[in-house]
């Protein structure tokens, strides 16, 4: 009779462990986040930079945001990946889709809370820290 109660209770503890797996996965999937984890200080300022520039529509900082994507790149500061999400963006904004520019540098920004990034700064401030909304 133990035998059918120890049987029932590893049926119920592998069915638990498969439902949190399964959980787990979908919360963590790669697919979730739609912009890379950016490797630099310099990245998560640049993050800012670009929202900035999207923000207020501004041709002037979204070239001064490039020309220092072109110097991190030069300097080995961003992977490839977080090159072409920036370059993404750039894009868009230069296509006149600056609302959607914003929302994709906020996202990136976004992207970047829990990544385990000390930040850039001792005081633990992040790039995204003084975006409109952001709260922690």
């Amino acid at each position: 009779m133990s035998s059918d109660a120890d049987h029932g209770s590893n049926r119920w503890k592998w069915g638990a462990a498969g439902i949190l797996l399964i959980a787990l996965a979908l919360i963590w999937r790669p697919g979730c986040r739609d912009y890379p984890t950016v490797t630099s200080p310099e990245s998560l300022q640049l993050i800012k930079l670009v929202y900035a520039a999207c923000n207020s529509k501004s041709l002037e900082r979204l070239e001064k945001a490039e020309a220092t994507l072109a110097e991190l790149a030069q300097q080995n500061k961003v992977t490839p990946r977080e090159k072409s999400a920036f370059e993404s963006i750039f894009a868009m904004a230069h296509a006149g889709k600056w609302e959607q520019a914003e929302q994709a540098s906020y996202r990136f920004a976004e992207d970047q809370i829990g990544r385990g990034h000390s930040g850039t700064a001792s005081s633990g401030n992040h790039a995204h820290d003084d975006l409109p909304g952001h709260q922690h």
